[in-house]
């Protein structure tokens, strides 16, 4: 006979093949075996659910959504595990989020770092895949939680978590250098709705947001630097474009600072510019219709105070010492929202409007 489900796992693979966009791309009856087919491989004892509906991603319910993510759905009798990503296309999109929005919930980094490995590959040997990847018009969403399960200090690291760290920000840098290939200014818009995202989960730009915020753009450049030996004598490319478009990003990065303010966890301090810093800036946001100055201004005092940026808006982050390393401590709700003490908080990730699944 089968081995007994747990509840966890009946729980995640009903409700995968019950999904709307699943049911439309697979027949019910390809769906119906696809949760069958790994009865007898789901071994594990009686999940914990909580109020939330929370459930964790166990070995065997990632390998049951990697077979249906990858169309390669197997019979309990195949002996098979998991399905071969190598160079293979993703043939169900929507799993992608899904399986995502799990990775941080499974109980051990070696599940951790196998979801995010076979993305990686995903990416890495399969260009199709990236548009199929940021298809899932929540993808900014996935960075802070992937990283709320990283310890903060490093000691407390071992080799797989520091892999597992290497893998999701390598993922982000391809992520954003597939944008960046494409030219033009989308990589700006991208980069400021996942920096915005980051800011929404988070709470506030700390230093542990800054930091990865850093990690990201520095990610990215190496990305650049490993892959302009193609494009870089051909100034008709549109990488170009989307180079300049990065430094744009990086300009702003640089000349504008936010910084939770002491004592506080809600306000924000943008840091004095100098005056040199803040003319460059001035020349960064000419590109925008400005109210002329007040007559009793003078150049030099308008020079000095044209960096302040006393909207109170996230021109983007920078700073933080980095020593670290990303990680954060998401202290808003979220699927995987994970405290100092190691607490498990389950919830609904709180998506921007241009991020949220319609009804």
């Amino acid at each position: 006979g089968a081995a007994p489900w747990s509840h966890a796992s009946a729980s995640v693979l009903e409700q995968a093949a019950a999904s709307p966009w699943v049911s439309e791309a697979l027949s019910d009856d390809v769906a119906t075996a696809a949760v069958a087919s790994t009865a007898d491989r789901v071994t594990s004892t009686p999940g914990t659910r909580t109020g939330h509906g929370f459930v964790p991603l166990e070995e065997s319910v990632y390998l049951a959504l990697l077979e249906i993510m990858m169309g390669q759905l197997h019979r309990p009798g195949d002996g098979e595990q998991g399905a071969e990503t190598f160079g293979q296309l993703v043939r169900q999109a929507p799993m992608i989020s899904l399986i995502m929005r799990l990775a941080p919930s499974a109980p051990t980094w070696a599940v951790r770092l196998r979801v995010v490995k076979d993305i990686n590959v995903l990416l890495v040997r399969k260009d199709d895949n990236f548009a199929r990847v940021m298809a899932a018009g929540d993808w900014p969403a996935w960075l802070v939680p992937l990283l709320s399960v990283v310890p903060k200090r490093d000691e407390d690291r071992d080799p797989r978590v520091k892999e597992y760290s290497k893998f999701v920000m390598n993922l982000y840098a391809m992520l954003l250098y597939h944008v960046m290939a494409r030219g033009g200014d989308d990589v700006e818009d991208t980069i400021g709705r996942l920096f915005a995202q980051m800011r929404r989960q988070s709470g506030a730009w700390s230093g542990d947001v800054v930091a990865v915020a850093r990690s990201v753009l520095s990610n990215l450049l190496v990305k650049i630097g490993s892959g302009c030996k193609r494009w870089r004598k051909d100034l008709t490319q549109p990488q170009w474009g989307g180079l300049f478009a990065v430094a744009r990003v990086i300009e702003d990065f640089c000349f504008y600072r936010p910084e939770e303010a002491e004592q506080s966890g809600d306000t924000l301090r943008v840091a004095a510019a100098t005056a040199e810093l803040a003319k460059l800036a001035d020349r960064r946001n000419a590109r925008e219709p400005q109210p002329p100055p007040a007559a009793d201004v003078g150049a030099d005092q308008a020079a000095t105070s044209g960096g302040g940026d006393d909207d109170g808006d996230d021109d983007g982050p920078s700073g933080g010492d980095g020593n670290d390393g990303p990680v954060l401590e998401w202290r808003s709700h979220g699927v995987c929202a994970v405290s100092r003490s190691g607490g498990v908080v389950p919830g609904l990730v709180p998506l921007l409007p241009e991020f949220a699944s319609p009804a």
